[in-house]
């Protein structure tokens, strides 16, 4: 279903700074990473059967990555979850069932603001490369994902996949505010060197 500007003005989602995204039409100014890093430290993994914020999740992502693209994409990877909850694996894969296997609308909603995302937070030269580095963040992503298994999934050995090797050191949590704290130091700190490197560095 598609939706007008018109008819699709009431469908929107308020955020901890009282600003409005229009789930329609997401505007970049309307997306803050100070928003982002507020509600992903408000949210827990796993639709809450793990204790880890998608905040701390993000960081660590982004310490995964190798490349400095792919520390600022890992680290905003989740940025949509602000705005439309963490809708966990299961959930998405019905969906697309429901779908015969195609994408679902979830799955166009999260991709609409994801983009919205990269293109309000990140420098344009960067937001035009984010495809380069998406199979270092799905890597880096799945690298967090064993480990978080491991340290808070008591069921894991039940996983429908397999994953890579967890990291070696095992999660410490971090509170909502250290989390959010994170969030916002790691990615200034990324983007003060992203004024100073090339694009694809």
């Amino acid at each position: 279903m598609h939706y007008s500007h018109t008819e699709g003005r009431d469908l929107w989602v308020p955020t901890s700074s009282g600003l409005r995204v229009s789930l329609v039409d997401p505007q970049r100014e309307s997306i803050v990473i100070e928003d982002i890093a507020y509600h992903l430290a408000m949210q827990t993994r796993f639709n809450g059967a793990a204790p880890i914020s998608v905040a701390q999740h993000s960081v660590m992502v982004a310490r995964c990555c190798e490349s400095h693209l792919g520390q600022l994409v890992g680290l905003l990877h989740d940025g949509h979850e602000a705005y439309t909850g963490d809708v966990t694996r299961p959930v998405k894969d019905y969906l697309r069932r429901m779908h015969k296997h195609g994408p679902s609308h979830l799955d166009l909603l999260e991709a609409k603001i994801q983009r919205a995302v990269y293109e309000a937070l990140l420098p344009a030269a960067y937001a035009k490369l984010v495809g380069a580095v998406l199979a270092e963040v799905k890597r880096a992503d799945e690298r967090v994902l064993a480990t978080e298994r491991r340290d808070f999934i008591s069921c894991g050995d039940a996983w429908d996949r397999p994953l890579p090797e967890p990291l070696t050191a095992k999660i410490e949590l971090w509170s909502a505010t250290k989390a959010r704290c994170e969030f916002l130091a790691v990615y200034d700190e990324l983007l003060e060197a992203a004024a100073e490197l090339p694009p694809a560095a």
